[in-house]
């Protein structure tokens, strides 16, 4: 058991192993030497070893999942894939042995002792029972049912009934799903051509129809209303554009560079004439050309186009490339770039749809779409110049812009400063007039209260400001006595002398 439990985990059969022969010949080479080991077990006489029935039984467990695993193995070495489910049912059989095995164990612990000559090891399991030959019998299961059970379903009126009654039962199942292969459902986008003994006989639309059952009557399906789209002169199955994932915000997709002389994908190359210095000569033209087709939508073209068609793209794309290459030779340069591409669509429309019917092929051509026609390269190179020089002067437009802006705002600055000047000097004019005008109020109040006094009090300090701090002065009144006067003479003592000697016509004013 435990092998098997390895086994499976460490070989499962899947995608991602790499199966060969070898590993299927690695696995079958311990169920070889398990089914030796089963018998053996089976060899023991049942009275040296009572528990050989339930041993062989374990073993076939390990011994059928590893060739079920080797079988696996083998054809998943040669590409037959059968999916997960026969490990998933190996799994669950080996759950449901492991599981009875531990019930078993631990009823043990509660069931009374049974007596030494019928006792025996808790190794059975009922369900690794089945996988011994005849255990699914009618008359095996019976017999296992009455000796575990006590249950004798041969005596069971129903289990007779049941017997009895079965044949015609399933036969009545068989005949009723046999039955039911003549009701058919056929979906909205579809319908079916119905065949009675081979030969179609109708149109059936979509819906639930009942019909003969096989192989008397069989449906064909067909599509009804499905538009298929076809790019003209690329292969089928080749280079793919990749996905426009980009938004009306963001940087466009690669698949907008549309360039005349880039092809993209759909694009095919065509030869024209064209004349160049007086001399005919041939050019080449790059044509994003689509087909829109769908099948008839009247029954005779669905059975047209069920028993007359194989592949229907194939066939428009190669009807409409012909019909292409024969539109270019017949015209020039000149007459393709100067046409109108609904006319031209026109145009090829009407050709393929007269060459499919034609054929008598059931095809219905809805739409030719000619998204572009692209000049030869010449026409390229010149335009390129034109790119070029439209370049160019975007941007010296741009650069004039920029500097006229760049002007306009320096003089919006200054201008901007200049006003602010001129308003902060009125407005400092016009507070310097009122701090005057508030001071000679003031003056002309204080006039009128102190009269020559306050004259003379602002005399004085007028003048005390005008002489400045830094020379101390001091004002005597002229009508104080020399000998009176509050003053200290600190000249030299010549000088007091010769100034006292002097007379008395300078005693009017002194300062120091």
């Amino acid at each position: 058991m435990g092998a098997a439990v390895l086994m499976l985990r460490e070989f499962p059969p899947s995608e991602s192993t790499a199966a060969t022969p070898g590993l299927a010949v690695l696995m079958l080479l311990p169920a070889f030497l398990i089914l030796v080991c089963e018998r053996l077990v089976v060899a023991e006489p049942v009275d040296r070893l009572p528990e050989t029935v339930r041993l062989a039984a374990l073993l076939r467990i390990p011994a059928f999942t590893l060739v079920l695993l080797a079988a696996l193995a083998a054809a998943a070495s040669f590409g037959w894939g059968l999916g997960v489910w026969p490990v998933v049912v190996v799994r669950l059989l080996l759950l449901a042995v492991a599981a009875e095995l531990a019930m078993r164990a631990v009823a043990v612990w509660f069931l009374p002792l049974p007596a030494p000559e019928v006792a025996r090891a808790a190794v059975g399991s009922a369900v690794a029972g089945l996988l011994q030959p005849g255990a699914l019998r009618p008359a095996a299961l019976a017999q296992r049912m009455r000796a575990q059970l006590g249950i004798d379903v041969t005596q069971s009126w129903a289990v007779g009934y049941v017997r009895t009654a079965l044949p015609p039962v399933l036969l009545g199942l068989l005949v009723l799903a046999w039955g039911l292969t003549g009701v058919t459902r056929i979906g909205v986008a579809e319908r079916g051509v119905y065949e009675r003994f081979g030969a179609p006989v109708a149109v059936v639309p979509p819906g639930l129809h009942v019909l003969l059952p096989w192989p008397f009557g069989r449906v064909r399906r067909v599509e009804f209303g499905v538009v298929h789209a076809v790019a003209i002169g690329s292969e089928a199955g080749g280079t793919k554009l990749a996905v426009d994932i980009s938004t009306a915000d963001g940087p466009p997709p690669l698949s907008a560079n549309r360039l005349w002389d880039e092809q993209s994908g759909t694009d095919s190359a065509y030869l024209i004439a064209s004349r160049g210095g007086g001399q005919q000569s041939f050019e080449t033209v790059s044509a994003n050309i689509r087909v829109l087709y769908r099948i008839g939508l009247d029954d005779e073209s669905a059975r047209r186009a069920l028993y007359g068609l194989v592949a229907p793209e194939t066939l428009v794309r190669s009807l409409a490339d012909r019909l292409l290459a024969r539109f270019f030779v017949d015209r020039t340069l000149d007459q393709v770039l100067g046409a109108r591409r609904e006319q031209v669509a026109d145009d090829l429309r009407a050709s393929l749809q007269a060459e499919l019917d034609a054929r008598l092929s059931g095809v219905d051509v809805v739409a030719v779409i000619v998204e572009s026609i692209h000049p030869p390269s010449g026409a390229a190179m010149a335009y390129r110049g034109v790119q070029a020089a439209q370049i160019i002067a975007s941007t010296r437009s741009a650069e004039e812009t920029g500097r006229a802006f760049g002007s306009l705002s320096v003089a919006a600055r200054d201008a901007h400063n200049l006003n602010d000047d001129a308003q902060a000097l009125a407005a400092e004019l016009v507070g310097s007039a009122r701090s005057d005008r508030w001071q000679a109020d003031a003056d002309t109040l204080a006039y009128r209260d102190g009269g020559h006094a306050f004259l003379l009090e602002r005399y004085f300090a007028n003048l005390r400001g005008a002489l400045g701090h830094d020379a101390g002065l001091e004002i005597i009144d002229n009508r104080l006595d020399r000998s009176e006067a509050p003053m200290i003479d600190l000249r030299p003592p010549a000088t007091a002398a010769e100034s006292n000697a002097m007379p008395d016509a300078g005693q009017g004013n002194s300062d120091r």
